[in-house]
């Protein structure tokens, strides 16, 4: 029987760590490609693969889901909002 509460928001278990919004990941991806990095680019900086930032930006696309129910494990997220700005940006 399923129970009449629902789960609290917030991180979440995933299968290879606890799991975040990608929100603040999708919008840090946005502001280095509008910076002129490409998809590349960032996945290297960042030490993560091209298909792994290719999912979190595409996973969206077929499913239905927004930014909002979208997540991240939460080491990924630190490595994308690690990358640094090209000078000048901020």
């Amino acid at each position: 029987m399923l129970s009449a509460t629902r789960a609290k928001p917030g991180p979440r278990p995933g299968p290879r760590g606890r799991c975040v919004p990608a929100a603040p990941s999708l919008a840090r991806i946005a502001a280095l490609r509008a910076a002129g990095k490409s998809y590349r680019d960032i996945a290297a900086a960042a030490g993560v693969s091209y298909n792994t930032l290719h999912s979190i930006v595409y996973a969206r696309c077929g499913r239905g889901l927004t930014a909002e129910l979208l997540t991240v494990a939460q080491k990924t997220e630190a490595a994308i909002l690690s990358v640094p700005f090209a000078a000048g940006v901020s």
